[in-house]
């Protein structure tokens, strides 16, 4: 008689979840380093296994065995044993890749002696978005990367959006834009077959920074399967509403005055200002939605422009300036009898005549405008000294007197010593 003995091992595992706290969202760009948060409410022992999964695979694993990284994280994750010992158990994950983009899940695995089972514990659900950073100037052509080579479908459609607003869709060979970029926006069909769904965006403006997410349209034009988000920047290296005809700068604000209220934002017609060079008499002004925009002096380095070329205003300016800069001082120093001629003088040369040659070394004088230029001076000269011009006193008496050289001579010394500085500035560039 043979007496056979069975023995039958059962392992069975429970799953239970700890944790009915809803997902956290945890934001990363391409080659980052992102940290998915996650902490435990009793302390770690040497029996128990921490893992992270991503749809069921196995991401990383700590126990007491040692570490395991799962295929394609290879030596990008990590769970400090140091900061486990604390009661922290968040995943570093570094050299963010696109394809990280998922939903993950950390679990703590109890081995039970008794039973011969795992008891695994759900502890978080992290949700990791992995943003492309592109940067593009203003007018310039930007592409949003985007490789769905690794969907299985044979006719791909793609949809690009900004939260809910969608921008540019493509179902086969029908293609929709979103409103305000109609012809700006594409995906190649050729491209899109190959498994490339990049989005080429054109004549980029300020308006079109913002989060693009890439979609893949199954085959029902259902459901929806992320590939990406990508963050635009855009840089504004020298951004103008400018043209030659009146009515295309009107053309022009009226776009950029329609996406901007499309954002959320508005133009304030009170505080919209034009420029205009070499303008024509009786053009009209500049309208936006039917108002006058107000007209303002062009200015170049501080100085104002004319269209014929001339510094008439500018040179009207400096002497403006140089009469209020002699209305400060008047009373305390140029009126006063006790102060010497020599000392108001002095005053003179500090604070009046700067206000005056501010900026003229970049203003072609012409030989008339420096004779305006000088006879104000002399005006002044002339109340310091107190002398009138029915004293008969020669100019060259009242600057020697006062100590105070021919305004044109001041001139070119400035322009000199901007000429002599301009090599240095060259060398060290």
């Amino acid at each position: 008689m043979i007496l056979l003995s069975i023995s039958i091992f059962w392992l069975s595992v429970c799953v239970d979840p700890i944790s009915a706290d809803p997902p956290i969202t945890v934001e990363a760009h391409v080659g980052s380093t992102a940290l998915l948060p996650c902490n435990l409410s009793k302390v770690f022992t040497q029996t128990s296994a921490i893992q992270w999964k991503d749809n069921n695979e196995i991401v990383f694993e700590r126990s007491i065995n040692g570490t395991h990284d799962g295929e394609g994280y290879e030596g990008r994750v990590d769970v400090p044993e140091d900061e486990l010992r604390k009661g922290n158990c968040s995943l570093v994950l570094e050299e963010v890749r696109v394809t990280d983009h998922a939903f993950y899940r950390s679990f703590k695995v109890i081995h039970v002696e008794d039973t011969n089972t795992d008891k695994i514990q759900e502890i978080n659900r992290v949700q990791l978005d992995v943003i492309q950073s592109v940067s593009a100037q203003v007018g310039s052509t930007a592409v949003l990367p985007c490789d769905c080579r690794n969907i299985s479908i044979k006719t791909p459609n793609v949809e690009w959006s900004i939260g809910d607003e969608i921008v540019f869709k493509r179902e086969g060979k029908d293609t929709s834009y979103g409103e305000g970029y109609e012809g700006l926006v594409d995906v190649s069909e050729e491209e899109l077959l190959k498994g490339n769904c990049s989005l080429v965006l054109k004549n980029i403006s300020v308006t079109d920074e913002a989060l693009y997410s890439g979609f893949i349209l199954t085959n029902d034009k259902k459901n929806r399967d992320f590939v990406l988000k990508v963050k635009l920047s855009v840089s504004v290296v020298m951004d103008r509403l400018t043209d030659e005809s009146r009515e295309q700068v009107e053309k022009i604000l009226e776009r950029w005055r329609y996406t901007l209220e499309r954002r959320g934002m508005k133009v304030s017609r009170s505080k919209t200002e034009y420029m205009c060079v070499n303008e024509r008499e009786g053009s009209g002004g500049v309208r936006l939605q039917g108002e006058e925009v107000e007209k303002v002096e062009f200015r170049y380095l501080g100085s104002a422009v004319q269209s014929n070329g001339e510094c008439v205003r500018e040179v009207k300016k400096r002497v403006q300036a140089g009469w209020s800069g002699w209305r400060r001082v008047i009373a305390g120093v140029i009126c006063d009898r006790r102060v010497s001629v020599r000392v108001k003088g002095k005053v003179y040369r500090t604070v009046v005549r700067p206000e005056m040659l501010y900026g003229l070394e970049t203003v072609a004088l012409s030989k008339r405008q420096e004779v305006e230029l000088e006879v104000a001076e002399l005006k002044m000269l002339r109340c310091l000294l107190e002398v009138m011009m029915m004293d008969r006193i020669r100019n060259e008496f009242i600057r020697a007197t006062a100590h105070v050289g021919r305004f044109g001579d001041k001139v070119r010394e400035k322009n000199l010593k901007r000429g002599k500085m301009i090599p240095q500035v060259k060398l060290m560039e």
